[in-house]
């Protein structure tokens, strides 16, 4: 058995290096809540130190920690429920809307138009029932009598006219025709000759007015064939009657009596031409007489008769109507058509209203794939929405992990993108069915994150969640988690959590601005800082301090905390169990003899000696000694050799401790596992 060496004393304090002294054999060591020794074993062999740890009562924790992907229950697609052309792109990616928000707009001109087009027929359709509603009218009832007494004397002269067609020409009407064309041959002879008369007046006026004005005055009624005057002549010929000509009486009355003329001669030519007509008239008539009635002016003079038949009864039935009130079948009727008019309204206005995509609820746009213009039709993805409010983490196990994880878990999630946050997660769900990529067999399981009421309701949970994840440090205080009240003021110096190989996330404190230390989950590393994961004789680990102040707590327990977006990476750590008030060493000290656990603990006399014990759970880091070992008793961890070559008290695969780092800027400098 190696003798045991002098003990120098125990190195610490805020800021102080670890410093080793090899003195005549005797060595001082730096070491992490312990006691160095310095180990003989002949001239030949290098000297080594020894590192102790005190078997202390404590939480041990056990956890196990996930790969996790936020994802929502409430992410759509939202599209159009009418096609059209994109008019306006109201939102970016990213953009956060509140529902009701307007998101997107088709061109709705044509809707707007069929809008107004339904309008118009129900205020129609409403007025016609409004007249049928109404209480009739006194001049409404003299109306309808005109009415049937004008139909009446429209079907007696369309009988008089039909009667007249189908009696035979008699002598008296052959004379009177004949008398007709006499009358008319000598109206027109009186009225050629009366054209006659009335142009050797106009030649006359004109003679009179070109002597007088002809050189003067518009010279075209001088010209020969002037007449009759054109329109623009005689304008002109007024137009110097008046202001601001000031004619002679002469050469006024010359100007007055050539127009005089000209409108006399005017009116003389188109007597002829009416007279010429009225004896075309007289002629046919006389022809029809001999030729008898023509079968299609018979079958006219019927259908006039009908028609005004038509008009007589249709006026006689609505006086009855009149007279006796609405009928109540023609009021329906209208009811109904105003109701049909109304439902095309609230189509049209429905129309109107699809042209504008707006968000069915509160959330995040994920995608807008528009632009102004494009043509869209009701299956087309317009705008992907994501509601946060119902962000979910997925998580993947191993074949190893699905024993460890069950539903009502109670863990924490951070994700890479929201630094400095952390998420009361609740397992929901774990799946059975493995998914095989690669022949690598992987579990699926969904977490959800624990918010508002049911944070409140979760207290005493939420307290055992904060124990657990602060076990791993008695010196971090305690540890506030989202919906969890702060904790007391920490320790003035604090050593940093290091991690150790093959060991599960623990939780560990680091300090933040504020003097608050703020716990953040560190996953299973080799090679970590603090006082572990480096070879003997590297160097100072970086073993960090927790500053003085307030208790530490996770970011977000206060606030108002942004939730994570649906894709977005993280980790989450998962409680397995929480062992209180049980005898910790560290796993270091832990050594197998054959099938007995056992521990090398000073023998009193200057060397150690094993000591059988009974382990119960690990966290890696840290061994459950359930009986064989007393509260305080001192055990080695590792042997160090001079040059910087650790001893094998340590069998391959089990954790070893490396040489304390540096104190940190909290004090102390002990490496806590």
């Amino acid at each position: 058995m190696a003798r045991l060496g002098e003990v120098n004393r125990i190195v610490g304090g805020a800021g102080r290096r670890a410093v080793r002294f090899a003195v005549l054999g005797v060595v001082t060591a730096a070491v992490a809540g312990g006691t160095g020794w310095y180990i003989t074993r002949g001239t030949d062999e290098p000297a080594a130190t020894v590192e102790t740890a005190q078997a202390t009562r404590g939480t041990l924790a056990t956890t196990v920690t996930l790969p996790g992907t936020a994802s929502s229950t409430s992410s759509v697609a939202l599209t159009f429920p009418v096609a059209g052309k994109i008019a306006e792109v109201n939102v970016v990616i990213g953009q956060a809307v509140k529902a009701g928000d307007q998101l997107a707009r088709v061109d709705d001109t044509d809707a707007r138009q069929a809008l107004q087009t339904a309008q118009n027929n129900l205020d129609l359709s409403r007025l016609k029932l409004s007249q049928l509603q109404a209480p009739p009218k006194p001049e409404d009832a003299q109306a309808t009598r005109q009415t049937v007494i004008s139909a009446e004397a429209s079907v007696q002269n369309a009988q008089i006219a039909l009667e007249r067609l189908k009696r035979p020409s008699t002598a008296a009407d052959i004379s009177a025709a004949d008398a007709a064309i006499l009358s008319a041959q000598a109206s027109l002879e009186s009225a050629q000759r009366a054209v006659d008369t009335s142009f050797g007046t106009l030649r006359a006026a004109q003679n009179t007015y070109c002597a007088l004005l002809g050189g003067i005055l518009p010279a075209v009624p001088c010209a020969p064939g002037a007449f009759p005057l054109v329109p623009d002549v005689i304008v002109q010929l007024q137009s110097i009657l008046g202001p601001p000509f000031a004619l002679p009486s002469s050469h006024a009355s010359a100007t007055n009596g050539i127009l005089s003329a000209n409108s006399s001669y005017l009116n003389a030519i188109q007597n002829v031409t009416t007279l010429k007509t009225a004896l075309e008239q007289a002629k046919s008539k006389r022809a029809l007489l001999d030729a008898g009635p023509d079968n299609l002016d018979v079958y006219a003079a019927g259908l006039a008769l009908a028609n005004a038949q038509e008009s007589y009864k249709s006026a006689l039935a609505r006086e009855a109507a009149l007279q006796r009130g609405v009928d109540p079948l023609d009021l329906q009727s209208q009811v109904l058509a105003v109701r049909s008019q109304e439902i095309a309204v609230t189509t049209a206005q429905q129309k109107v209203t699809d042209a504008i995509l707006r968000a069915p609820f509160a959330g995040t746009v994920g995608a807008v794939p528009l632009i102004v213009g494009q043509q869209v039709g009701t299956s087309t993805a317009a705008v992907t929405l994501t509601d946060t409010g119902t962000i979910q983490v997925k998580m993947t196990l191993s074949e190893s992990d699905l024993p460890q994880v069950r539903a009502g878990q109670l863990g924490l999630a951070t994700f890479d993108a929201l630094a400095g946050q952390s998420f009361v997660v609740r397992v929901i769900g774990v799946s059975p069915m493995p998914t095989v990529t690669q022949g690598v067999v992987t579990y699926a399981a969904q977490a959800m994150i624990v918010r508002g009421p049911e944070l409140i309701e979760l207290q005493p949970e939420l307290q055992k969640l904060a124990a657990a994840l602060s076990s791993g440090n008695a010196r971090t205080g305690a540890v506030q988690i989202p919906g969890l009240g702060g904790g007391g003021p920490g320790a003035g110096a604090g050593g940093g959590s290091s991690a150790t190989p093959g060991a599960s996330a623990t939780a560990a404190a680091s300090a933040s601005p504020a003097g608050s230390a703020t716990a953040a989950a560190t996953a299973p590393t080799k090679g970590g800082g603090g006082a572990q994961g480096r070879p003997a004789g590297a160097g100072a680990g970086a073993g960090a301090g927790v500053g003085a102040g307030a208790g530490g707590g996770i970011t977000g327990a206060g606030g108002q905390q942004r939730l994570p977006s649906e894709g977005m990476s993280g980790s989450v750590i998962l409680v397995q169990s929480v062992s209180e008030n049980v005898l910790l060493v560290p796993s270091g000290a832990v050594r197998r003899e054959g099938r007995q656990s056992v521990v090398l603990v000073p023998d009193g006399a200057g060397g150690t000696q094993s000591k059988p014990v009974v382990v119960g759970g690990t966290d890696g880091s840290r061994t459950v000694i359930t009986s064989g070992l007393d509260d305080g008793a001192v055990v080695v961890t590792s042997a160090i050799r001079a040059t910087g070559t650790a001893t094998g008290t340590a069998r391959p695969g089990q954790n070893q401790a490396a040489p304390a780092g540096p104190a940190g800027p909290g004090g102390g400098g002990a490496a806590i596992r």
